[in-house]
């Protein structure tokens, strides 16, 4: 691993490649309140109550019982629900966190839809008012202080950077 693998991010040396996983989990963002949205409104319209039987036969004749079956889907989405949320609430306030330079960084490259993406990082810095190096430190402070809120410091550990090696290898040969 070469220096120019690792970048001086405040106090930490961090690989690039974790800045860029971060990066690519927070461009997810959008897709998952979409996705928190569309499971919520499908666990309302989950029916609870069962069909009534068909004429001439018995309920115990149909093969399974459509309220398990209910409740059990229901929880399924519930459990996603719980994740997305769970995710969505500590990148928002993690967002809160930041300084108003590294939060409007953040949200042009990483969160906004790509159709509402206005900026490239030096419309960025002439946006903001601030130089293009400042929007680069405040782009890698700000992904790592996200990727510290998402996972913990577990980002900073070799064991987690080989995962992300491993992930991209496998995504790689697919």
């Amino acid at each position: 691993m070469s220096s120019s693998d690792r970048i001086r991010v405040g106090e930490y040396l961090v690989e690039r490649q974790v800045l860029d996983e971060i990066a690519q989990e927070l461009r997810q963002y959008q897709h998952r309140r979409r996705r928190y949205e569309y499971l919520r409104l499908r666990y309302q319209q989950i029916p609870l109550e069962s069909p009534p039987p068909a004429e001439g036969g018995s309920r115990a004749s149909l093969p399974s019982d459509p309220t398990l079956r209910a409740v059990e889907q229901m929880e399924a989405i519930r459990a996603e629900m719980i994740d997305l949320q769970a995710w969505i609430t500590t990148v928002e306030r993690a967002l809160e966190d930041l300084t108003d330079v590294q939060r409007e960084v953040i949200r042009q490259m990483y969160l906004l839809p790509r159709s509402a993406r206005r900026y490239t990082a030096v419309g960025l810095a002439e946006t903001l008012n601030v130089s293009e190096r400042e929007v680069y430190r405040a782009r890698n402070e700000g992904l790592l202080h996200l990727g510290l809120s998402i996972h913990g410091e577990a980002i900073l550990a070799e064991s987690w950077q080989d995962r992300v090696r491993h992930t991209e290898r496998s995504h790689a040969t697919v």
